[in-house]
């Protein structure tokens, strides 16, 4: 599935397609075949697909063995699993 456009889920979302556009979510988990395209507000994130643009995390992001972030990361506490490769800019909340 491939959703295009502006998000906003209240409670979790659970990506394993595809969305290029801009997620507003309080918890996010991105499955191995989940990709994101665009900017990403979340509370809490556990990443394993792909997540490109922007990813603003306000408590805890994971960022699990295999999975590719690229552009702009901010976050208030990070784990990093061996094997994740991540490219752009982090900055601490």
């Amino acid at each position: 599935m491939v959703l295009n456009g502006t998000l906003e889920v209240p409670n979790t979302a659970i990506v394993s397609g595809a969305i290029n556009g801009d997620l507003k979510v309080h918890s996010l988990s991105v499955g191995i075949t989940g990709k994101i395209e665009g900017k990403v507000i979340c509370q809490v994130a556990d990443i394993a697909g792909h997540v490109k643009e922007e990813l603003r995390v306000n408590e805890l992001l994971i960022v699990r063995a295999g999975s590719i972030i690229s552009g702009n990361i901010h976050y208030k506490e990070i784990e990093i699993e061996k094997g994740a490769k991540i490219t752009g800019q982090l900055s601490m909340l």
